[in-house]
Formats: structure tokens, sequence, C-alpha cells
């Protein structure tokens, strides 16, 4: 889960007016990193400034999101693809796969929960 580069994160935090799409990433990244505020940008700002922001998206635990969590962040990236992420704001494309990837693997472990 490293697609994510420092590049995209200094990009994405000079943003003063980010287009929606891009708000509903950055509130679904803070939302299963389980952060306060997650809809704030101004959250989302602050934690793309940590100089250790890189390495918890690459190290992140994907077993530490509730299901509760993972439901929301995916209520957020409703109707937003690749495609239309990549015309707003390149950037966020890598963000936006890095929480489609977690979302993901939660709703794998929840059926895999289920089977056994």
């Amino acid at each position: 889960m490293d697609k994510v580069k420092k590049s995209d994160l200094v990009e994405l935090k000079a943003l003063n007016a980010p287009p929606q799409d891009v708000k509903e990433i950055l509130a679904a990244t803070m939302t299963l990193l389980g952060k306060e505020n997650a809809r704030d940008y101004r959250t989302a700002k602050r934690e793309l400034g940590s100089s250790t922001f890189l390495k918890t998206l690459s190290t992140f635990d994907v077993d530490s999101v509730s299901v509760e969590a993972a439901k929301k962040a995916n209520e957020y990236i409703q109707g937003i693809t690749v495609e239309s992420v990549r015309k707003v704001s390149g950037a966020s494309v890598s963000m936006f796969c890095w929480v489609q990837d977690v979302i993901s693997q939660t709703e794998q472990i929840v059926i895999d929960f289920r089977a056994t």
C-alpha cells in the first residue's frame, strides 16, 4: 500500500480550495485512520503535513479499521472514479487508490470472518 508519494502529499496540502472529490477522498482517508473531525479539510491538511504521514499510510494495519469506519469512508467516495479524480487532481489518484484498497481489504476480512 505504498502508492502514495511525497509529491502527492505536498500537492494536496497546497490546495487552498480543493475540489469536492478531493475533499471526500481526504475525509475517507482521515476516517479510515480514525482521526477526529475527519470531514474537516484542516484536519487533513495537518495530517498531510506530518513528517510521519507517508509512513503511516505505507505501514497501515487494515485490521485496525472498524466495519463502521470502512462503510463511512465508502459512502464518502461513492460515485468517484479514478478517471473523475484524475480530471480534478492527479495527486489525489494515489490517495483514492489507497482508500479503495483499505476498504476492499476490510470488506474481505469481514467476508472471511463470516465464512468461518
